[in-house]
């Protein structure tokens, strides 16, 4: 199998995940007014076939050493299990996260969820190992939430205007009052409330993950991202009922409509998983390799971690979330975006400046 050994490799496997990663939910802006529902069942079909792609090339190359199918033979039941029990995990997470950018975007959601899943698993790393700088972990960790609350607030605030305008459009104008029943919508606050939990369920998803590494019958990392894509792939199919029955936002539908969508929509869709794949996959093949040690421990986290900045101005610029009529808000989005960059720098020097 093909496994990074060179710093230039690394970091460039690295800046890899770091794009893939801030990307992939804008192939779900670019297919509105796709359902999430129905793009999600899209991006676990693309991300299983990017998973099950590159085992099979990239992961079985070099058939004189060992290959992610002979890793599989040595590899214990209980690290496969658990490889298969962190792509549900994910997926529980990720779903909510999706649901929460249906109805509020990426800049806010993406961030939000991130930067909670990030503090979890900051905390969690610290607890095992004290010898990490706990100033700069827990400086870290508290101006990403004061990052996520900022931005919240300019979401709110950006809500509010664009209410206020719709208001004096209205009263301006009576006639663009519509008689018919409008389907169910999500308050203001249901985005910012489901990244949150989606947050919490996503930070405990990679420490599963690694679980299915340790000892010496771990898993490779390209066995590791196929079955991690069959978990997403597998429970989507399973949660996909109740998706559709029970929307978020709109109107319940049927997976019937899955099938009459555009082939646009399902093309994007696909591409979000590739583009997810493709972000798991550099990180895993990095991460535990002689390669994550010659690019160090604080580029690996701050590439890793630092996807939602990229989320934050493909919203901004590319989607237009944040509407003009609410100049006030672009400050706060700005202060937001600094603080959680400053953030994931803290975090990610704790492990180099902590104590010997």
């Amino acid at each position: 199998m093909i496994l990074p050994a060179t710093f230039e490799s690394g970091l460039l496997l690295m800046i890899l995940a770091f794009v893939c990663a801030g990307l992939w939910t804008s192939t779900f802006k670019a297919a509105k007014p796709y359902r999430y529902e129905l793009y999600y069942l899209d991006f676990s079909l693309g991300a299983l076939i990017f998973g099950a792609i590159a085992a099979f090339t990239l992961g079985s190359l070099r058939s004189n050493e060992l290959t992610f199918s002979d890793n599989l033979l040595i590899t214990g039941y209980r690290q496969m299990a658990y490889a298969f029990a962190a792509g549900v995990a994910f997926n529980i997470g990720n779903l909510l996260l999706m649901a929460g950018v249906s109805v509020g975007g990426i800049a806010l959601c993406i961030p939000a969820a991130w930067g909670i899943a990030l503090v979890i698993m900051a905390t969690w790393d610290y607890i095992a190992d004290l010898h990490m700088n706990a100033v700069l972990l827990f400086g870290g960790e508290v101006l990403l939430i004061v990052a996520i609350a900022v931005v919240a607030i300019a979401y709110f605030r950006n809500a509010s205007a664009v209410a206020e305008a719709a208001k004096k459009a209205f009263l301006a104008d009576p006639r663009v009052k519509s008689s018919k029943r409008r389907a169910r919508s999500a308050g203001a606050g249901s985005a910012l409330i489901l990244s949150v939990i989606a947050g919490i369920v996503l930070g405990f998803s990679p420490r599963v993950a690694d679980l299915a590494r340790l000892g010496e019958n771990g898993i490779s990392p390209y066995g590791l991202v196929l079955l991690f894509t069959c978990g997403i792939f597998g429970s989507t199919l399973i949660f996909m009922p109740f998706m559709l029955a029970f929307p978020v936002a709109g109107t319940s539908t049927s997976i019937a409509e899955y099938f009459r969508a555009k082939g646009k929509n399902h093309l994007l869709g696909i591409l979000g998983g590739l583009l997810f794949g493709a972000s798991t996959l550099a990180y895993y093949v990095v991460t535990g390799t002689l390669a994550a040690k010659l690019v160090g421990p604080d580029l690996v986290t701050g590439l890793a971690q630092a996807a939602p900045l990229l989320a934050i101005l493909l919203g901004v610029f590319v989607w237009k979330e944040f509407s003009a009529v609410a100049t006030s808000t672009m400050p706060l989005v700005w202060g937001g975006f600094c603080l959680y960059g400053i953030g994931v720098a803290l975090i990610a020097f704790a492990p180099v400046y902590g104590a010997r």
